[in-house]
């Protein structure tokens, strides 16, 4: 024989206790399935079997969640010499409620004072992993006791209000005689079965993009999520889609297609750059011409004009402007040489003087300067020895002369001139 509790008290006389027990068992029939009930049997039990028989005609033992609980089955539970099992236990030396294995909170505990002990009965080795609720006791009623699970008690079950189907998008709460739902993000109503919307007005289709959506609970409602995309060239101001919250507001404002843009070019030293850009500076179609100044050369790219790809990268690398360089006049024997500039900076406009050691003339012109080609406007000049004209003989004589170092004949060889 098992009781309906929480509707009508349990005590009386033996008529009026069967009475209740018939009226009460009609009652459960007849009361809606969503609602919370507490049952116990009428014969005492071990704790293993306490909870398989619970679970075999109810839901499961007791699991407590707060004192006003614990009130309420005090106030209406009718006493037991043993007092009742209820559905917690100790696992890994935790107290776990078995039902959902969960730790025991402290919001829930309602231990008896100086429990639990783990007081082992003398000689056993048996320790107290089980617990038992004082019913109507005279003093610490509702309160618990660690004990031996091999003892027997009334085991006090109870059948869940919450079934799959009681809240549709959201968690059943149990509470006593009923249950509540606790509604997911999104979702309202009494079942949690209705869904937010947002407004499909404001997912706009951006210049040079286009938008798909998808939607997981009804168009343009909770969790619907709008990807967006952009033609070649341009890109997405914001990368992120857009998502229907629960507040009935799209996650972001949407974006927007921007030309892509390519790495800032730079006018080339020695030279200029000419650009066109359509959609603003360095972006998508931008084409830049390079041209250098006389007397600079382009170097570093083959490609003329430079254009921005839709990869956000030029089809070629920026170009530079060289400048053009004379070569280096000095080095001719007994040639003094003066330039403008360094012997590395002979550029356009450099001029270079000349003029010749003691003993030698300049063969050329003395001054020359360094054209757009690259090259002297003049041949570079030498120098000469200098000559002088041979003396006239005396009659009937002979000169003797002093050749330079430059001659192979000896000084003192008489030369006949």
């Amino acid at each position: 024989m098992e009781f309906c509790f929480g509707l009508f008290p349990t005590r009386g006389s033996k008529i009026s206790w069967i009475s209740q027990m018939l009226l009460c068992s009609m009652l459960c029939m007849w009361t809606t399935v969503e609602s919370w009930s507490y049952f116990y049997s009428n014969t005492t039990m071990d704790w293993e079997h306490a909870r398989s028989w619970c679970r075999k005609h109810y839901t499961d033992m007791v699991a407590i969640q707060n004192q006003d609980e614990i009130g309420h089955l005090n106030a209406w539970l009718p006493r037991q010499r043993n007092y009742y099992w209820i559905g917690i236990r100790k696992i890994n030396d935790d107290w776990t409620w078995v039902g959902t294995n969960k730790t025991l909170t402290a919001e829930a505990s309602s231990w008896a004072e100086g429990e639990p002990n783990n007081r082992k009965q003398k000689g056993s080795r048996e320790s107290e992993d089980c617990v038992e609720m004082y019913i109507k006791r005279e003093t610490q009623p509702g309160k618990w006791n660690d004990e031996r699970c091999g003892k027997k008690k009334t085991a006090l079950c109870f059948a869940a209000a919450c079934k799959n189907d009681s809240c549709g998008y959201g968690d059943c709460v149990e509470t006593i005689n009923s249950h509540t739902c606790a509604c997911f993000e999104g979702f309202y109503g009494e079942k949690c079965e209705k869904v937010v919307k947002c407004d499909k007005e404001k997912v706009t289709v951006p210049y040079k993009g286009s938008v798909k959506c998808t939607h997981k609970y009804g168009n343009f409602s909770f969790d619907s999520s709008c990807e967006y995309s952009c033609e070649e060239g341009y890109e997405l101001s914001m990368s992120r889609p857009l998502r229907c919250t629960g507040s009935k507001e799209w996650s972001d404002q949407p974006p927007t297609c921007e030309a892509v843009q390519c790495p800032e070019l730079s006018r080339p030293e020695g030279g200029s750059m000419d650009c066109f850009a359509p959609l603003g500076p360095s972006r998508y179609q931008t084409t830049c011409v390079f041209a250098c100044d006389e007397g600079f050369v382009q170097a570093g790219s083959s490609s003329d004009p430079l254009q921005c790809e839709a990869s956000g990268r030029w089809n070629a690398s920026q170009p530079s402007c060289v400048a053009i360089t004379c070569q280096n006049p000095e080095g001719a024997p007994h040639l003094i040489t003066k330039c403008s500039s360094s012997s590395s900076e002979l550029r356009l406009g450099s001029t270079c003087s000349f003029d010749c050691g003691a003993g030698f003339v300049l063969q050329g012109a003395d001054t020359v300067q360094c054209a757009g080609d690259g090259r002297w406007s003049r041949a570079i000049p030498t120098c000469k020895e200098m000559e002088c004209p041979a003396p006239e003989i005396p009659s009937s004589g002979r000169i003797f002369c002093s050749l330079p170092l430059s001659s192979s004949a000896s000084p003192e060889t008489p030369h006949p001139l």
